[in-house]
């Protein structure tokens, strides 16, 4: 086994909701645990992750929260992913940019102004999974979810833009797996474990190629 900057250590903060706290399923398959687990096939000196996310949150509850907390003075990498609430409670797209730039400046922050260093994770589709199809066949009126996630999804996408920051989509795997029990929780919403897998192993690489580009550009 290869290591490289084995004398090292890294730290990774997730911030979100639901998506980043993992619900439905053991705390260490959710997608930033799987992501550390990764990044210690190569740098074995990698903490836990530091996740601030909960069920239900908004935009506004993760900011909330975010002024409660006293976090290291920055973090090597800095995930980002929310929104979904506020879809849900019926946050203009418009609105949810202002809110949603605003973490991510805050993420920037927290990860030294490193902007390469941060990473936005799309918001899923929660209407193309089993729960979600459920509620639609009783309530045909909510139809419109997939456009309304479309168009958050390209304000975060406007924002990552803006400040060169590296977007991640999975709402369209999301989308491609709706049928596929395997990759939804036991509660048919929330994504499982293997969905969980396949994020993190994108991510892990991205974070790993930081990591790399950093190195050459150091010399050494």
């Amino acid at each position: 086994m290869c290591y490289l900057l084995t004398m090292k250590s890294f730290t990774y903060l997730a911030l979100g909701d639901a998506y980043s706290a993992g619900i439905s399923i053991p705390t260490t398959d959710s997608f930033p645990y799987q992501v550390v687990q990764k990044l210690r096939h190569r740098y074995p000196y990698v903490y836990a992750p530091e996740v601030v996310a909960g069920r239900g949150w908004t935009a506004q509850d993760l900011a909330a929260q975010l002024q409660r907390l006293t976090f290291l003075y920055a973090y090597d990498f800095v995930s980002l992913q929310v929104g979904v609430n506020n879809q849900i409670k019926g946050t203009t797209a418009d609105e949810f940019e202002l809110l949603f730039e605003s973490l991510v400046l805050q993420a920037i922050r927290l990860a030294g102004n490193r902007t390469e260093r941060v990473y936005v994770l799309s918001v899923p589709d929660w209407s193309a999974t089993p729960f979600g199809i459920q509620r639609f066949l009783a309530h045909p009126e909510l139809s419109h979810v997939a456009a309304s996630i479309d168009e958050y999804n390209l304000k975060i996408q406007g924002v990552c833009a803006r400040y060169d920051i590296r977007y991640m989509d999975v709402t369209a795997e999301i989308r491609k797996q709706h049928n596929n029990q395997g990759w939804h929780s036991e509660d048919g919403l929330h994504p499982s474990g293997l969905t969980y897998q396949s994020w993190a192993a994108v991510l892990s690489g991205l974070m790993t190629d930081a990591l790399l580009d950093e190195r050459k550009h150091s010399g050494l």
